[in-house]
């Protein structure tokens, strides 16, 4: 902060350097050399008193006028560059809340952001947030506000004694698209006069919010500038909650369709139920014992519970043959690459069948080029299926299973993952 701050003062600094360079160049050096040609050559030159008096009087007047001139100006530049600051600081508020709001997953995040970049726009005690709540029937302008968000010291205490003294506040500021008024409270901890602002947001919406901001009444007061900045706070905020609704129906949609083809594929597999959820499992423990950041854990999440889904296109009569199989990884590749919210994960699911050694399918990849969270998938699967009762193979004991991993770590298995993998069933996190 304190480097945003200098690096908008030097503008105003340079100005003022330069406007006292100009005036000393400009009017105090010429004014020295008139006070000394007058000197020289015209005051020698005057027998009467009174005339030259008068002459000494009119340059000191001119000087005085200079002066009062400059230092009127260099107020006046002093006030204009005071507002230019504020409004790039302004500016720059208004730039960082749009990153964070973009950045928002969730739309009381975008509202706790909301109130925070309002207070600080304002120099305001509190900032809150009115809500319109959803009802089974359509909300109309009789149904009550509600308190959604607050920010600031005793911040609730404060709303609701500003609605209990401006009770249409909301409605006001939704309807005309914002408010500002005078509110002097007489009681509490929060008596005195404030000036209340409110901006309506996402008045579209079956559940309209208003922002509200209240600061104490002084003798500088919320201008026109600041309610343009929070009338520009309240559109970004009308985006962004609009996006983080719909990266939450997105969200809930994705999960919910992946339940439901897990689903069908147990169903489809009929002696392999409950095996994308054991890989998931045992994929998401090896993931984060590798410390692999968020977005790579939700990939190897979704991927594992996806890892089988090309085996919905392989008839189940033909399921007990490993070749008919061999085909499924490079075919749940291809339906998730044509899905945009799955085409992230498409290649870790296309590729977990491929070998450390080059003798996988469907590639035949080799080492590093297997992406990482394939090389994880397949050894978190090759366990389930060699511990689980299959189609095509007999079940093996988890020592047994234990040793298989180690011994085809190199060639099949990634060692690395392999080592994690048998540490974590070795300690009992993966049972």
């Amino acid at each position: 902060m304190s480097e945003r701050s200098n690096r908008n003062n030097v503008f105003p600094r340079r100005l003022d350097r330069a406007a006292m360079l100009s005036y000393w160049v400009g009017a105090v050096v010429p004014l020295i050399a008139l006070g000394m040609a007058l000197r020289a050559f015209v005051l020698g030159h005057i027998d009467d008193s009174q005339v030259r008096l008068a002459v000494v009087c009119g340059f000191a007047a001119v000087a005085s006028l200079s002066l009062l001139g400059f230092i009127g100006l260099r107020r006046f530049t002093a006030r204009l560059l005071r507002d230019i600051s504020d409004d790039n600081t302004r500016q720059c508020q208004l730039l960082g809340v749009s990153r964070n709001l973009t950045a928002a997953e969730h739309r009381d995040d975008v509202l706790r952001t909301a109130l925070r970049c309002a207070r600080e726009l304002c120099g305001a005690e509190a900032a809150w947030m009115l809500a319109r709540p959803k009802t089974e029937t359509e909300s109309g302008p009789d149904t009550p506000w509600e308190l959604h968000e607050t920010s600031g010291e005793r911040a609730s205490e404060l709303a609701h004694a500003v609605l209990r003294a401006v009770p249409d506040l909301a409605s006001t500021a939704l309807a005309e698209g914002d408010f500002c008024g005078h509110v002097i409270l007489d009681s509490g901890a929060r008596a005195g006069a404030y000036l209340i602002f409110g901006v309506g947001i996402a008045r579209a919406e079956s559940e309209p919010r208003v922002l509200c901001v209240a600061r104490k009444l002084t003798s500088r007061q919320l201008d026109t500038r600041c309610r343009s900045a929070l009338a520009t706070l309240g559109g970004l905020v009308a985006i962004a909650a609009t996006n983080a609704e719909l990266h939450e129906a997105q969200r809930n949609f994705f999960t919910h369709v992946t339940e439901l083809l897990c689903l069908a594929l147990d169903s489809h597999l009929d002696r392999m139920a409950g095996h994308s959820q054991r890989v998931t499992h045992y994929a998401n423990c090896i993931g984060r014992r590798m410390e692999l950041g968020e977005r790579e854990l939700g990939r190897l999440h979704f991927a594992a519970l996806l890892h089988d889904i090309g085996m919905l296109r392989i008839e189940r009569s033909a399921q007990r043959s490993q070749r008919a199989c061999r085909d499924h990884a490079l075919l749940g590749g291809r339906m998730l690459a044509r899905i945009r919210l799955w085409e992230d994960i498409a290649p870790i699911v296309l590729h977990h069948h491929e070998r450390i050694d080059g003798r996988g399918y469907p590639h035949g990849l080799t080492g590093d080029d297997i992406p990482l969270l394939s090389r994880i998938l397949s050894v978190a699967d090759a366990f389930d299926v060699m511990t689980s009762r299959t189609s095509y193979r007999d079940r093996l004991s988890p020592d047994q299973a234990l040793a298989e991993l180690e011994a085809c770590a190199g060639s099949q298995f990634d060692r690395d993952v392999v080592a994690h993998c048998v540490a974590l069933i070795r300690e009992g996190a993966i049972p």
